[in-house]
């Protein structure tokens, strides 16, 4: 028989510090910490097109000349930090917010 307990505040610290611990080994802290740099330049430019575009485009029309580049993989990421672009925020808090949204 499953039990109605709701979590204490124990757990609820205890699972706020492990959340935090998390974000700071990862490096993905906001306004802080931007975690694998080559892959952030790689993933803005992809999101930033986006901001700049489509909500449903996959194709990136700032850069891949002649043609507009395709993204091959990653597109989760890259989709959901352009929409932290919109939002206003720089490239750099938007991949550590994006990050910081899948690792929760």
């Amino acid at each position: 028989m499953a039990s109605n307990k709701s979590s204490s505040m124990g757990e609820v610290i205890c699972f706020f510090l492990t959340w935090c611990f998390i974000l700071v080994l990862q490096g993905a802290v906001p306004f802080f910490l931007l975690p694998t740099l080559g892959q952030a330049i790689w993933t803005m430019g992809f999101a930033s097109s986006y901001a700049n575009g489509s909500l449903f485009t996959i194709y990136a029309h700032d850069f891949g000349f002649p043609y507009p580049a395709p993204i091959a993989f990653g597109l989760a990421g890259a989709w959901v930090a352009s929409l932290f672009l919109r939002l206003g925020l720089c490239a750099a808090d938007a991949y550590a917010f994006m990050l910081v949204f899948w690792l929760t």
